[in-house]
């Protein structure tokens, strides 16, 4: 699920419309409703895979983190270039 999901992000990233993206066909508000769904993904997985230990607290953890990312985004029109 991880490595599938690093790999969807890469392209996602690419295609985006935003300073990264290189064919900037996708906006930039779908980017980040894609982050925001992969967060609760990875946090719901482990409750209901019945993931234990590490790799339990891996993705709960990672999840809990891509929506704080989320969270703090600022549109990029407010973003103040230097």
């Amino acid at each position: 699920m991880s490595i599938a999901t690093g790999i969807a992000a890469l392209f996602l990233t690419v295609l985006t419309d935003h300073h990264l993206g290189i064919f900037r066909v996708l906006p930039y508000r779908f980017h980040l409703a894609v982050d925001g769904l992969v967060g609760i993904a990875f946090i719901v997985a482990p409750l209901a895979f019945g993931f234990t230990g590490i790799e339990f607290w891996y993705y709960m953890l990672l999840g809990l983190t891509v929506l704080v990312v989320v969270g703090l985004h600022q549109p990029e029109d407010s973003v103040v270039s230097a």
